[in-house]
């Protein structure tokens, strides 16, 4: 077993419950987009492809914004912690005192819910931020003018199937005014 004090530190963030979900909601989501980020890492890449692509990956996120998926996540994230042996959170809210200045201030730290019986928190703090951003971002990124740039370039292209696509120019020339 290593002791250094940055894998105790690392074992003790990772023995969370809230952390194994994230990173069960992390590897399902990625998951989705890995073979979108493939295609556009590549040297050579068929824009129309891409377009088509996008509109996949962002149909199968939204698809996957549902409270069933969620309870899918809740219920492998609490696999893995029993597998590994990593305690629930504590059950209810623990009670701090700390002295400032001539007054006692109480204060909560851990948990107030017991998040490996109740999924709820988790998918409204959780889950449901992850995936509306990850929608939000594929949005922004590929715009429908984007999209139709995108494709009136590929229509330019001597190699693709859609090459001087008439349609495709269409839309290229006009956002262009051409």
């Amino acid at each position: 077993m290593i002791k250094s004090p940055t894998a105790v530190g690392l074992h003790s963030k990772l023995s969370k419950f809230h952390m194994i979900y994230l990173l069960v909601v992390f590897k399902r989501l990625l998951g989705v987009t890995e073979g979108f980020s493939s295609l556009l890492q590549k040297k050579s890449i068929d824009l129309a492809q891409a377009v088509h692509y996008k509109t996949a990956v962002h149909d199968t996120l939204i698809s996957q914004r549902t409270s069933h998926v969620a309870e899918e996540n809740h219920s492998m994230a609490k696999t893995v912690c029993n597998e590994n042996n990593i305690q629930e959170p504590c059950l209810g809210p623990r009670r701090k005192q700390k002295k400032m200045e001539g007054f006692f201030v109480e204060g909560y730290c851990g948990s107030s819910s017991d998040l490996l019986n109740d999924s709820e928190p988790l998918m409204q703090k959780l889950f449901y931020p992850c995936i509306d951003r990850m929608i939000t971002e594929l949005e922004n990124h590929f715009s429908s003018i984007s999209k139709d740039i995108m494709i009136g370039i590929q229509a330019c292209q001597p190699k693709a199937e859609s090459f001087l696509c008439v349609l495709s120019l269409q839309k290229l020339a006009s956002h262009y005014n051409i």
